[in-house]
């Protein structure tokens, strides 16, 4: 990285008249002197506070998840109740998992190749089934058609005109 830093310091100290905005701009912030040593250690600071912020946003995700995995299993909830638990424990996790992804990226691009630590730190925990619906939550789901030609955007409709190799109505 050193190497980098020196190019760049070079460039924009030998720029008399930067056609580059970025180099005057990049210009300003630096210090008359700047050496290498003190740009490492901010570089450095800024790749630690960025992976610190990671991880505590995956910390966060995945206790939220985990919390509400154990109100899952503490009481006897409704069905209702449950239903809704379960969703937002698997959007949670969800959640956790591309804080996860995030923090890996982050790592990779820094040069660390190996991420076993990380999933033996922060383990996931696998998605739950949605539990069955119960009877009158179907009858509300489910989409009463009559005239099966009448509903162009149902699977059956799409099913006839793949059939019948004629596109689909509009």
């Amino acid at each position: 990285m050193s190497e980098r830093i020196v190019n760049l310091l070079q460039r924009v100290g030998n720029a008399e008249d930067p056609r580059d905005p970025h180099d005057a701009e990049l210009r300003q912030r630096l210090p008359a002197r700047a050496s290498v040593a003190a740009l490492e250690r901010e570089i450095a600071s800024e790749i630690a506070y960025s992976l610190g912020k990671a991880a505590h946003l995956l910390e966060a995700a995945l206790r939220r998840a985990l919390d509400t995995l154990k109100e899952l299993e503490a009481g006897v909830l409704s069905s209702e109740a449950r239903l809704t638990r379960v969703a937002r424990f698997n959007e949670e996790r969800k959640l956790a998992e591309r804080r996860l992804r995030d923090l890996i990226i982050q790592r990779e691009a820094i040069g660390f190749r190996r991420h076993s630590d990380l999933h033996e730190r922060y383990v996931i925990p696998p998605a739950l089934p949605a539990p069955a619906a119960t009877i009158s939550e179907r009858n509300v789901s489910e989409r009463n058609v009559s005239d099966p030609d009448a509903a162009e955007d149902s699977p059956m409709a799409e099913d006839r005109c793949d059939a019948t190799n004629r596109t689909k109505p509009r």
